[in-house]
């Protein structure tokens, strides 16, 4: 069972926005959206659609074994003894990402931008990155013997540049508006943008921005991979890290996708989740927001979560799914990381940030608690083993 990807042509893949309809070839170039028909100031928001998306379609691919080289991709469902205990649910599950090829769930979105990449054969490929996204990016472009240039955030620890530069990609750090300096790369020479789904800019002062449908569209086999290992049902919870946005996205895409080809019964709830210093998506869900604000003052430990402003399609996505959106002090996540580390596990702070909302929706005063016999799987987006240097390690 595997879900087609944008380089799947036999599926007739196309681009179109969730807000006005508007369609958009699934071809170069890449990073430029045209405004939208329903919002005039705003560019699209395009999703990849497939023309032939049927459960004989998926299980063609399955049987041709297309795609093969994301086989190596699929990653274990954990049974955490000690945490099952401490937060009272039995089926509580951790989709561990750590165990792909550079340590994150990264792998995945690369996999489907490098593959693009070089079908439509761009020579260098580039992204802006607080490290797993950078590292990953670097790692698969090697592979596919592709150039590569990864803009990194200031306060990404020094091993993460030189496991980048291991991979011989060129590192940059980058300013307050990372966005229009990638652009200025792109106008530089010719790069594919390893760049999220929504359309992001430097703001009012500076409207020049980027934005690439395709790498969330390999978030799906986490999807796949779930609807595999577990018999979903009604109160099957699956709990993300969420930045932009583009997991949270992407794997509730998988299951619609997987829905709509008559291939399960049920959709998970999906439940994103934000440190408290940087929180936009939560504010837009709990507030019934429909246009979601930028953090005021980004801070917190969990750095590869830390994004100023999260993408409508992730909010589109917790409506969609009947999810929620929680956000996590740091000292929750702290003590989640802990919890974890008696599992045995060196997890970064975005990815026990899951843990943490998990703990504290199973508290009494949540306005929408999960139930001790709820099936849960948290997302562990990424190892702990990156982040040598980083400050949070004088915490243990």
């Amino acid at each position: 069972m595997k879900l087609p990807l944008p380089f799947d042509t036999e599926a007739e893949p196309f681009l179109q926005c969730m807000r006005c309809g508007r369609e958009i070839p699934a071809a170069p170039p890449i990073g430029d959206y045209p405004q939208c028909e329903q919002k005039s100031d705003e560019h699209c928001l395009p999703q990849v659609i497939y023309k032939h998306l049927t459960a004989d379609r998926v299980t063609q691919n399955t049987n041709r074994g297309s795609h093969e080289s994301s086989n190596s991709l699929a990653t274990p469902l954990l049974a955490p003894t000690h945490l099952r205990n401490r937060v009272g649910i039995h089926q509580l599950w951790l989709k561990n990402e750590t165990v792909l090829p550079t340590g994150s769930w990264k792998d995945r979105v690369n996999h489907v931008h490098v593959t693009l990449a070089t079908k439509w054969k761009y020579p260098t490929v580039a992204a802006i990155s607080t490290g797993n996204h950078g590292i990953s990016l670097a790692a698969h472009a090697r592979r596919s013997s592709l150039h590569c240039r990864v803009l990194i955030h200031r306060d990404c620890p020094a091993f993460t540049r030189q496991l980048i530069e291991y991979f011989g990609a060129e590192v940059m750090p980058y300013d307050d508006a990372p966005y229009p300096q990638l652009r200025e790369l792109m106008q530089q020479d010719n790069v594919y943008p390893a760049a999220s789904l929504p359309f992001i800019s430097g703001g009012k002062d500076n409207p020049i921005g980027i934005g690439n449908p395709f790498g969330t569209e390999g978030y799906k086999s986490i999807a796949v991979e779930i609807a595999r290992q577990l018999k979903l049902n009604s109160q099957t919870w699956i709990v993300v890290p969420a930045g932009i946005g583009d997991g949270v996205f992407g794997i509730d895409k998988g299951f619609r996708e997987l829905a709509d080809a008559g291939l399960i019964d049920h959709r998970p709830r999906i439940v994103a989740v934000q440190g408290e210093g940087c929180a936009s998506l939560v504010d837009a869900w709990q507030h019934g927001k429909q246009q979601i604000q930028p953090a005021a003052n980004p801070h917190g430990m969990a750095l590869s979560i830390r994004e100023p402003q999260s993408g409508e399609h992730a909010l589109r996505a917790l409506r969609d799914s009947n999810g929620q959106a929680i956000a996590v002090s740091d000292e929750q996540i702290i003590e989640a990381m802990a919890m974890l580390a008696d599992e045995g596990l060196l997890i970064e702070p975005a990815s026990a940030a899951t843990v943490a909302a998990v703990h504290a929706m199973r508290q009494p005063n949540h306005t929408d608690p999960i139930p001790a016999d709820a099936q849960v799987v948290c997302i562990l987006s990424g190892s702990g083993m990156k982040w040598a240097g980083a400050d949070w390690f004088k915490h243990f």
